[in-house]
């Protein structure tokens, strides 16, 4: 089990200001970063799809990562059709699975959703239509553990990254009054495959609620707040 920091600031500048040629842009400037931030690739046969760098390809991308068929596999590299009848080489290291998806999961309380949950949560959003493309892209909003399990039990396998927006202490996840344990949040986000968990509640960075996480079943890399 992989855990992480994050320096909050990162993700607090939102992109909705962006036009498309402007987003189309920055997101090929991106590109390089986001190129080994997802995880390694599972095995792949040529008919598969694969997530690929923008930079990667010919001309310009509208995302950071595009879906591209794979037509031939090497020994560390696969080979994808490039979009313009040609074919382009890419590492297995900075290509991803075609199960890819981000869940942006907004925990609410009522009180500072609007001033706050809400903004951050539509800044990641606006970050992550960037990166992929929308059909992989979903915020939820609710306030309740009962709401996620709902939700997972039928949509989670969609998801292979969730990321937490809401308040916690070093020792919970707060739904309302409610206070989730790190071992109760892995617990509630078993769905499908392990996933890639980011937490942007702060205090959960703390050992005490990432360690329990990090701990699930249900999670594959946990990377949270250094706060």
């Amino acid at each position: 089990m992989q855990v992480t920091g994050l320096n909050s600031h990162a993700l607090l500048t939102p992109a909705a200001h962006m036009g498309a040629d402007e987003r189309a842009s920055h997101s090929q400037t991106q590109a390089a970063a986001n190129d080994a931030s997802i995880g390694p690739m599972p095995k792949v046969s040529p008919g598969d799809t694969a997530w690929v760098p923008s930079t990667r390809l010919p001309g310009t991308q509208p995302f950071a990562l595009m879906e591209r068929p794979v037509l031939d596999v090497a020994e560390r590299s696969i080979f994808v059709d490039d979009g313009r009848g040609g074919r382009v080489k890419v590492s297995t290291r900075i290509a991803h699975s075609r199960n890819l998806g981000f869940l942006v999961l907004r925990i609410g309380d009522l009180s500072t959703e609007t001033t706050l949950l809400d903004p951050l949560g539509k800044s990641v959003l606006q970050y992550l239509r960037l990166l992929i493309s929308d059909s992989q892209v979903r915020m939820l909003h609710v306030r309740t553990e009962a709401e996620v399990r709902a939700f997972m039990s039928t949509s989670g396998m969609a998801f292979s990254h969730v990321i937490l927006v809401g308040h916690g202490t070093p020792t919970s996840l707060l739904a309302m009054t409610t206070k989730l344990s790190g071992a109760e949040v892995g617990s509630m986000l078993d769905a499908g495959d392990s996933k890639v968990v980011i937490s942007l509640a702060c205090s959960t960075g703390k050992t005490a609620f990432a360690r329990e996480l990090s701990k699930s079943k249900s999670v594959r890399e946990l990377t949270r707040l250094n706060s």
